[in-house]
Order: structure tokens, then C-alpha cells, then sequence
């Protein structure tokens, strides 16, 4: 199974928070887990979250789930809480 950060899925900067969001959601998924769908691996002076926080690693996801987290069936997307983040990241 492949995996791509969350930076490359979006297209754009990430921040802790919506990094920690899309964390926990796969954390708290009943069929999602972290063993298959996600891997931690070093950063480098590309990354956002190393060139705002210097943070050596990073996470990778499954493009499964990222496909999941961002859509429809989370309801912090369909609130509009997750949109905000991104909008915000869109800034950096």
C-alpha cells in the first residue's frame, strides 16, 4: 500500500493542527489503524512542518484513508471545521 504525506495530498503547507486532526480521526477510525495506514518517517528542509518547527519526522498515509478523512464521511468535514484548517494552511 502506498503512502503520501498530507502535505503532497493537499498541495499546499500543513500546520500541527490539522496534522494532529487528521491524526486522531485515524486513531479513533474503526476501520483504519495505524499499523496499515500510516508510517512515521524523517522530514526534510522541503517539508512544512520542518521549515515552520523544525520537527524531524513526519507522517505518511495511505491515500485510502486520506481520501476518507477528507471527504463526506468525517463530520469534521461536513461542519466545516476540517475546510477551516486547510484554509488556514493555505496561508503559510
Amino acid at each position: 500500500m502506498s503512502k503520501i504525506s498530507l502535505e503532497e495530498y493537499l498541495g499546499h503547507s500543513i500546520d500541527l493542527d490539522l496534522e494532529r486532526a487528521t491524526r486522531i480521526w485515524l486513531i479513533d477510525h474503526p476501520k483504519y489503524d495505524t499499523f496499515e495506514h500510516h508510517s512515521i518517517v524523517d522530514t526534510d528542509e522541503n517539508d512544512s512542518l520542518y521549515k515552520l518547527f523544525k520537527i524531524p519526522k513526519k507522517i505518511l498515509y495511505s491515500r485510502e484513508f486520506l481520501d476518507e478523512c477528507y471527504s463526506n464521511k468525517n463530520p469534521n468535514w461536513v461542519d466545516g471545521s476540517l475546510k477551516r484548517q486547510i484554509e488556514e494552511c493555505k496561508k503559510l
